[in-house]
């Protein structure tokens, strides 16, 4: 039961990897050039760009998770700005 929670409940930048269209999707031409759509493709949500000229979707690359993607973690802050990663470290 654990690990089909861990399925259902996967989320790539706030978006349920079971919702996302499957490769499919990349088959429908994009409406307008630089168009973005997510797909899911095995464990991964990767985005893709539609290239008017060449009629193709062009790759961008795999959507990672960032640190306010209600993994549990919090972006750090320090003197009221808010930064990506923080190292605690001593002196």
């Amino acid at each position: 039961m654990l690990f089909y929670f861990l399925i259902t409940s996967a989320t790539v930048r706030g978006l349920k990897l079971q919702e996302l269209p499957g490769l499919e999707a990349l088959q429908v031409p994009g409406t307008k050039d630089g168009q973005t759509i997510v797909v899911c493709e095995g464990d991964n949500g990767v985005a893709y760009a539609w290239n008017r000229q060449n009629q193709t979707w062009d790759k961008i690359g795999e959507v990672i998770d960032g640190p306010d993607d209600g993994n549990g973690m919090k972006r750090p802050v320090l003197d009221g700005v808010q930064y990506d990663y923080g190292q605690p470290f001593d002196f």
